[in-house]
């Protein structure tokens, strides 16, 4: 997948946001990365799929390393997905991002200020 702009990798992340509760199926179709569940991380509350490509060891380290296939905007998917019948339950997804486009502070700061959030601490 190729979002050639940080404003499209926004648009894109979410149109993603507004589909919860996140379910593997649609996460893997959207993304284009094949999510495999990882049985020794998944607990009776969360179901956690990752997609090939994370190295760095165990699963959820998310002490910035480098994915193996880092091509395209989108280079690794984590989803953390419900378990039961909770609807108060989106999941939550974590997506590390390849090379370009860079996503800065300020990209992100002006996207929320336009939608409205009120950013003041």
């Amino acid at each position: 997948m190729d979002l050639p702009t940080s404003a499209a990798l926004l648009d894109f992340i979410t149109q993603l946001a507004q589909k919860r509760p996140f379910r593997h199926q649609e996460i893997a179709a959207a993304t284009g990365h094949t999510l495999r569940k990882d049985a020794a991380s998944s607990n009776p509350y969360f179901s956690i799929y990752q997609s090939g490509g994370q190295s760095g060891g165990q699963s959820g380290d998310h002490s910035g390393a480098k994915p193996r296939a880092a091509t395209g905007t989108i280079a690794a998917v984590e989803l953390r997905e419900p378990q039961g019948q909770d609807p108060g339950q989106g999941g939550l997804l974590i997506v590390q991002l390849g090379a370009a486009p860079c996503v800065t502070q300020k990209d992100v700061q002006e996207r929320l200020t336009a939608d409205g959030v009120d950013l003041t601490p």
